[in-house]
């Protein structure tokens, strides 16, 4: 299931730090981000956080672009 939920800081500390919660994917400042994981860290609960960007992306199997080793942009085989 994805939730996407925005909120202000005593909502989302609760919802981070709740044993119910798998998996959390972060978005903003590497302060913030910190807060998450330490209150994540808790219940030992997985994390993807994406710190200081502005550019956050899901990419799904078999969609986006190819990448090598590197991270660098590659070209389909031929």
């Amino acid at each position: 299931m994805l939730s996407i939920l925005p909120a202000d800081r005593e909502v989302s500390e609760y919802l981070v730090g709740h044993p119910g919660i798998d998996k959390i994917s972060f978005t903003g400042s590497v302060g913030a981000g910190k807060r998450v994981m330490e209150v994540a860290a808790r219940n030992l609960t997985r994390g993807d956080p994406e710190l200081g960007g502005k550019s956050a992306a899901v990419v799904l199997p078999g969609r986006g672009r190819r990448v090598d080793r590197r991270g660098r942009p590659s070209r389909p085989p031929r």
